[in-house]
């Protein structure tokens, strides 16, 4: 019976970690569902929105710190301007690739000085990792608990 009971208490927990999605990341210490959380969003849509639409594409420039500094062109190809994404080099992206889905998704946090410049942010995330297996206390037997006269 208690080995049932164990069983159904920890259930939640062990298929949770074997079906963890990649989409569970952490920003500053806070666990993200990107598919569900309001916070998350494609940086090509983020950007376009604030531009009026005229975002053409994005493409990584240089790395500093734990921020891909990329370039932001309109649809002309005229720079827009540039962007610092914390973490995006976790996705394996070199400089002078595109960033595309999924490597788009971020949260946007608070504004970044890099050298000289202020850098509108984004973060996208760490991979965050599967909760550990609840493991069911041991039993205890009862015989063996008393004290001894």
């Amino acid at each position: 019976m208690r080995l049932m009971i164990a069983f159904l208490l920890a259930w939640p927990v062990l298929i949770c970690a074997q079906q963890w999605p990649d989409e569970f990341r952490t920003v500053d210490g806070k666990l993200y569902d990107v598919r569900y959380s309001t916070n998350w969003a494609s940086l090509f849509i983020l950007l376009d929105r604030e531009n009026g639409g005229t975002i053409g594409l994005i493409k990584a420039n240089r790395f500093v710190d734990d921020y891909v500094i990329c370039d932001v062109y309109c649809l002309d190809n005229s720079f827009a301007k540039q962007v610092a994404v914390r973490n995006l080099a976790r996705t394996g992206i070199t400089s002078g690739d595109y960033v595309t889905a999924p490597k788009d998704h971020v949260m946007k946090i608070k504004n970044v000085q890099i050298g000289n410049q202020v850098l509108e942010a984004f973060d996208y995330g760490v991979a965050a990792e599967p909760p550990k297996p609840i493991q069911p206390p041991k039993p205890t037997n009862p015989t063996n608990s008393a004290p001894s006269a």
